[in-house]
């Protein structure tokens, strides 16, 4: 049964729907159009349960989660927060009201809330809370009491202070008590009477004053069956009571008689279940229902009449056209007369004196009315109804009695020559005339139809205009057809020849009989029909005329007309002076092209553009375009397409319908809320409302604060503000002035946001203005003051006047002292010029030297040649060819001097040549290989080809690039890199030399090639600053250029560039080293590109030694080649050599190898000498080793390195072969003393203080081997092996210490221990001969007795007695 009973309510609200979707609304005139806000706009849920409107003019919505306040632009959610007291109680909203007193009442499943509009916060009123029930329904009166509904306990009244006073319930045995307990709804009637309606058992009167209950019986039913339940009540403004029921609707009038109203297949409710109701202003009472949607019913004719009564049905439509869903659950009328519907699928807005502005189209929510949406032409007729003129349905017509639009005339159905109506008349004669598009034109009378100018195109088949005269004639302007006059005799219409084929589009007459057309390539024609005279005014009549096409055109008196161009706005036309107005995009208008004008009154015109209406007020010459996206279609209005019908509407036609509005009722009954304030931001953080907090920023609402007060440390804040305007207000334009700071309005465009930065202190008066699309403009003002620092305070200005006064006092003693310091620096002035008068003295002075050096350097260089010539042995030439090679390298560093000078006094003479430039970067590459070499940097060139002629000064190019690689060694951290690239351009080449370095920052890339600049790189280096400097200075004087590239932390670039024609140079600058010298340099044929890596070139030989055993071994530690095979040539004919390239080398041969002297240089790859020194004097078996260190450096500090890590001597570079035998065979010999000390025959004060720190540090090493000898008592042979392991060194190391240091072999000098030992024994320990042998590990005493005769020259036995007579 149940089933059965569902699928009849299926199947009846399914006719139900399907019967309402095929009938839409027939009459324009009560056309209504409803909006839909659902999750989409931002409302927190769709199911609306209540709605009211504060004094603000906010909407608020009640719904199953959260309530909603909506402004007109946006919706703010307000939630229940279990962290926030001020919240809401709960997010389930049942109703909500705003009585008289202002409050807003929130009624929650959970309990109540009163909402304050000055904190924006809730307070909630637990006194009404009941464990085990739940509210219902709150009333407050004027008088400050509550009546609270409840679910299980009837009625309670509670005092303003929220003590309950009195209780109403229902008592079965009482009739006189409540009917239900759970109460519905309630509705207080003045102060006395409070309605209380119940959801099973009917409705109930309480009276206030009597305390009495009375049940109201408004159904008429048997005794056993209950009065339906009360869902809504309503008290009108006749005092009428509404009951809302689930049976029906019931009408309590205040005689007693009782009205009911409930479904039926006539001028009925679409639903009986009624829950809420709502009265507008046009004396209708809107009704919500449960499945049925919106009805809406003339009270007077329901109330006071005993006739049908006016019922108008809207089912749910998604249209617009009507509800969105079919449970309207809440209703409310603001106070702009709006009706605000609440349904279960969101919240529905709509205008119930309907839309300003009508659309009429097959999208809106009157359709299926007009036979085409493309409005081709209108024309009034004389009853006034309206023709309208489609461009493809022929022709509809509007009967204004009734509001209906029907088909009057197409091709198919009456004898209309084609359905495409481009103009319509009805003439005085009510005559309607009908122009198509190549159908010639058509009459209308007396039910018959009648067609003319049926040819051609050029015989006016395209009619565009028709117009009838002062004098009745019926005028037809066409397309490129001319002008047609009507003959009402002949029935027919005769060109006018003198006119030619003219495009006219419009025709008006003024009245001196002259007509003015509009027409299509000529401009504005004007014509006198009498004389036949004519004149265009066009573009060439009229200088500075936009556009001779014109659509559209009107008189508006004797000397005036306004006509719509094509692209080029409206012209206001002074006929009399022939000068005119142009009003464009600039001015306003939303279009340039104007396609027709309609005079509203003698001060406005409407305008029908390709973007929108327009309005244009004459006198104010003011426009306001109506751009509604709503209401106005969304198309091109087309051009004649308008008019004033005779109830003051205007009519415009467009592709995509039909827009019917009356200018007066567009804006004028929209209630103005005005501007709200909304919140405040500082720092983009939105600022709390704190009540309680004496300093807060806001205690109340900022849009009841009647003055905002900020300090200056909120730099940055911003104000947020709406114009409360409904349904929409995103058209709204704002613009603001802040007077005190301003005079100038800024204007803000749609948004209600102003953003405030750095403003300075003061006091401030913020003007918000909000302009409508109307043109109506409304104004809010808020003081605004920014509280100063305390600097800029009163106390603060006196002090800093105090200060002023003591810095004046201070200024006019600093004046005095700086007229003092302004001498001291002419004096300091005069000073730096004498210093650098000194500094031109010095370098002429260095100039003079160099030269005055060059004569002996080519003195030795000279004879050198000669003598290289004589010399025949391999071993001189090499001698020669060194010496040589470093005085070469020594007259260039002069010439770089005297270039260096040179560039100081002006640009040098280039002395060019043509060489190898490949072959050269090789050898200049190999001089850097040992400064790559003691960083470990890896060097390497690459070249483009094997071979590259060139002609350039190669000495300035090997300056350039020396200086270059010399920075990038420098500057490239240990392990790194540098790379050199030679490239060949088409004109040019180039030398890059890339480094891995640290880099330089891009701000100094042109400073660094200024004299004397340093960088200010992290890593410092020692420079004098001219190297670059003089680089590009050469660079240039090829007529090429030097430049860099660089990223910190990445390395650097340097590219020398230069050309291979030297032609642009100018001659005198020219100097060529060779006859064969030419400008043009000589390039190879390509050759395959190659990369080399540049190392020391190593010296061949690792040693030189001869057979002669007696030859001390000299360890020659260095990294330069050279240097060596001069070391040799000095030592090798009195010293065997050895060769280590390194410092790590050398401290592995001497230990391999123990030396008798080690010569090293300081300055070395992998280990420096200063290392290697302090390595081989802390180790036992090499600290007695000699140590000469060789370097070119002669400051004190690496001397004092040196020696304080045991150097025993130390030679500066360049040094003299002599000198350094002599020191050499000094050191050698200091070492014999050594032995003679060490053996007993010297004395120590004949040492020098080299040999005695040597002799103190190996005295120790002499008594740890005599000890370990004596600990053992092993033979010869076999205590050796015993002895390297306890002194921990190798058998050879200490064979050669031992020899060095006591001139005897480790086997004699362990016997000589050994004896001393036993000498010692007998003589003070009274051993015997034998014991002291075998105390000290001789078993042989026979063997013993021979060791001690050749030791001390007598026997043991000798020695013992001739001990004891001593003694």
């Amino acid at each position: 049964m149940r089933l059965i009973n569902l699928l009849l309510v299926f199947i009846w609200g399914y006719t139900l729907f399907g019967q309402v979707r095929c009938k839409p609304v027939e009459n324009i005139d009560e056309q209504l159009t409803f909006y839909n806000f659902d999750l989409s706009s931002g409302i927190s849920n769709s199911y609306i349960n209540s709605i009211a409107q504060d004094a603000s003019g906010f909407i608020w919505i009640g719904t199953i989660d959260g309530l909603n306040r909506y402004d007109g632009g946006e919706f703010k959610v307000y939630r229940h927060r279990s962290s926030d007291t001020t919240s809401l109680y709960n997010n389930y909203v049942e109703s909500i009201a705003h009585n008289s007193n202002g409050d807003l009442l929130v009624l929650t499943d959970d309990g109540f809330d009163i909402y304050a509009d000055a904190t924006d916060s809730f307070q909630k009123i637990s006194a009404f809370d009941r464990s085990s029930d739940n509210l219902r329904a709150v009333v407050k009166g004027s008088n400050g009491q509550y009546y609270v509904g409840y679910s299980n306990s009837g009625v309670r009244v509670f005092d303003a202070d929220y003590q309950e006073q009195a209780a109403f319930r229902h008592n079965p045995d009482n009739q006189e008590s409540l009917s239900y307990n759970e109460v519905s709804s309630m509705l207080l009637q003045g102060d006395s009477i409070l309605w209380v309606g119940t959801y099973r058992k009917g409705l109930n009167r309480i009276d206030l004053k009597e305390k009495t209950v009375k049940r109201v019986y408004f159904e008429e039913l048997a005794d056993d069956r209950e009065q339906p339940g009360v869902q809504a009540l309503h008290l009108d403004a006749g005092q009428n009571l509404w009951i809302g029921s689930q049976n029906g609707l019931f009408v309590l009038r205040k005689d007693g008689v009782i009205r009911v109203l409930g479904t039926g297949p006539k001028a009925a409710l679409s639903d009986e279940e009624i829950l809420c109701f709502e009265e507008d202003n046009q004396g209708r009472m809107w009704i919500g229902t449960r499945n049925g949607g919106l009805n809406i019913l003339n009270m007077k004719s329901f109330v006071h009449e005993t006739g049908q009564p006016q019922v108008l049905q809207y089912l749910p439509r998604r249209d617009g056209s009507s509800v969105f869903n079919r449970s309207v659950s809440a209703l409310k009328l603001d106070r702009g007369g709006n009706m605000w519907i609440g349904t279960s699928n969101g919240l529905n807005f709509v205008n119930p004196r309907g839309e300003p502005i009508k659309l009429i189209n097959e999208e809106s929510s009157v359709r299926g009315l007009l036979s085409h949406d493309r409005i081709a032409s209108l024309a009034n007729s004389r009853t006034g109804n309206v023709y309208i003129g489609t461009d493809g349905g022929g022709i509809d017509f509007y009967d204004a009695s009734t509001g209906k639009i029907n088909a009057f005339a197409s091709s198919d159905q009456s004898g209309l020559s084609n359905d495409y109506v481009l103009a319509l008349l009805e003439d005085s004669k009510g005559r309607l005339w009908g122009g198509t598009y190549k159908g010639g034109l058509n009459k209308f009378q007396n039910g018959n139809w009648s067609h003319y100018l049926q040819e051609s195109q050029a015989a006016g088949n395209d009619v565009r205009v028709i117009f009838e005269d002062s004098r009745k004639n019926i005028w037809i302007g066409t397309n490129r057809g001319g002008l047609y006059k009507y003959d009402e005799i002949k029935d027919a219409f005769e060109y006018v020849e003198l006119l030619g084929k003219l495009d006219i589009r419009a025709i008006a007459q003024d009245k001196q009989g002259n007509f003015w057309m509009a027409t299509y390539g000529d401009g504005i024609l004007k014509y006198n029909p009498i004389t036949r005279q004519h004149i265009f005014y066009n573009s060439q009549r009229l200088k500075g005329l936009p556009s001779d096409i014109f659509f559209s055109l009107i008189l508006l008196n004797d000397h005036d007309l306004l006509a719509g161009s094509r692209f080029g706005g409206l012209i206001h036309f002074d006929t009399g002076k022939l000068n005119f107005d142009v009003i464009n995009e600039e001015d306003g208008l939303p279009n340039t092209t104007v396609n027709s004008i309609v005079k509203y009154t003698d001060e406005e015109v409407w305008l029908s553009t390709n973007n929108g209406l327009s309005s244009y007020n004459l006198k104010s010459r003011k426009l306001i375009n109506l751009l509604d996206p709503r209401a106005v279609q969304r198309s091109e209005f087309n051009i004649g397409a308008s008019l004033k019908d005779q109830r003051g509407n205007l009519w415009f036609g467009g592709n995509k319908g039909l827009n019917i509005f009356n200018p007066e009722n567009l804006y004028g009954e929209d209630k103005q809320y005005g501007i709200v304030f909304q919140d405040l931001s500082v720092y983009n953080e939105p600022v709390a409302i704190q009540p309680n907090l004496k300093d807060a920023l806001l205690t109340k609402s900022l849009n009841d604060l009647e003055a905002l007060k900020l300090s200056y440390r909120e730099k940055l804040f911003s104000l947020n503000f709406t114009l409360v305007k409904y349904p929409f207000s995103q058209d709204v334009r704002y613009a603001y002035l802040l007077k005190g700071f301003s005079n100038n309005w800024v204007e803000l465009g749609t948004t209600g946001r102003i953003n405030f930065t750095n403003l300075p202190s003061g006091k401030y008066n913020l003007i918000i203005r909000a302009t409508e699309q109307s043109g109506t403009v409304t104004t809010r003002e808020l003081p605004l003051t920014i509280v100063p620092p305390f600097w800029l305070t009163m106390p603060a200005y006196l002090l800093y006047f105090i200060i002023a006064v003591v810095l004046i006092y201070l200024g006019f003693k600093y004046y005095s002292e700086r007229l003092k310091l302004k001498n001291s620096l002419l004096f300091e002035k005069r000073q730096r010029q004498l210093e650098h008068d000194f500094n031109e003295e010095r370098m002429r002075f260095y100039s003079g030297f160099s030269h005055e050096l060059k004569t002996p350097l080519t003195l030795i260089l000279a004879p050198l040649e000669i003598l290289a010539q004589e010399l025949k042995t391999t071993r001189h030439n090499a001698r020669v060819d060194l010496i040589k090679k470093n005085a070469a390298e020594l007259l260039a560093s002069i010439n770089r001097l005297l270039d260096f000078r040179k560039t100081e006094e002006g640009l040098s003479i280039l002395h060019v040549q043509t060489y190898d430039l490949v072959e050269v970067l090789e050898e200049w590459m190999q001089l850097h290989a040992n400064a790559a070499e003691v960083k470990n940097i890896d060097l390497r060139f690459k070249a483009e080809v094997a071979h590259l002629d060139v002609t350039n000064d190669m000495d300035k190019l090997q300056i350039m690039f020396n200086n270059l690689m010399s920075n990038a060694l420098k500057y490239t951290l240990d392990d790194g890199s540098v790379r050199v690239n030679l490239s060949v351009q088409e004109n040019t080449y180039r030398i890059a030399v890339q480094d891995s370095g640290v880099g330089i920052l891009p701000e100094e890339f042109e400073h660094i090639f200024n004299w004397f600049y340093h960088s200010n790189s992290t890593l410092k280096r020692n420079g004098s600053g001219i190297g670059l400097s003089l680089s590009r200075r050469f660079a240039e004087l090829h007529q090429g250029n030097l430049t860099v590239d660089s990223k910190p932390g990445e390395g650097s670039v340097f590219i020398i560039e230069l050309p291979f024609d030297l032609s642009q140079i100018a001659p005198d600058k020219l100097k060529y080293v060779s006859a064969e010298g030419s400008l043009e340099n000589k390039r190879v044929e390509s050759t395959p590109a190659y990369e080399r890596e540049f190392r020391v070139k190593a010296y061949d030989k690792k040693a030189i030694l001869n057979g002669d055993k007696e030859r001390e071994l000299v360890l020659l530690v260095e990294d330069n080649p050279d240097i060596l095979k001069l070391l040799d040539d000095i030592l090798s004919e009195n010293y065997d050599l050895l060769h280590a390239e390194n410092g790590e080398v050398g401290v592995e041969m001497a230990g391999k190898f123990v030396p008798d002297l080690i010569i090293t240089d300081v300055m070395m790859p992998v280990k420096d000498g200063i290392d290697l020194c302090h390595e081989l004097k802390s180790n036992a078996e090499t600290s007695h080793i000699p140590i000469i260190m060789l370097s070119a450096k002669t400051d004190t500090a690496v001397k004092v390195s040196g020696f304080k890590e045991g150097a025993d001597d130390y030679l500066t570079k360049p040094f003299e072969p002599e000198l350094i035998k002599a020191r050499v065979r000094n050191l050698l010999d200091s070492r014999l003393l050594l032995q003679t000390y060490f053996k007993g025959t010297g004395s120590k004060e004949e040492l020098s203080s080299t040999e005695t720190r040597v002799l103190d540090k190996e005295k120790a090493f002499l008594a740890d081997f005599e000890q370990a000898v004596l600990k053992f008592k092993d033979s010869e042979g076999s205590i050796i092996q015993k002895l390297t392991r306890e002194l921990g060194m190798s058998r050879t190391s200490l064979y050669k210490k031992i020899t060095v240091l006591t001139g005897e072999n480790i086997n004699s000098y362990v016997r000589i221990i050994k004896v001393n030992k036993a000498s010692q024994l007998m003589s003070e320990e009274g051993y015997s001969v034998s014991e002291a042998a075998s105390a000290v590990g001789f078993n042989s005493p026979k063997y013993f007795r021979k060791i001690f005769k050749e030791q001390f020259g007598k026997l043991p036995s000798e020695f013992t007695t001739s001990f004891h007579k001593l003694l």
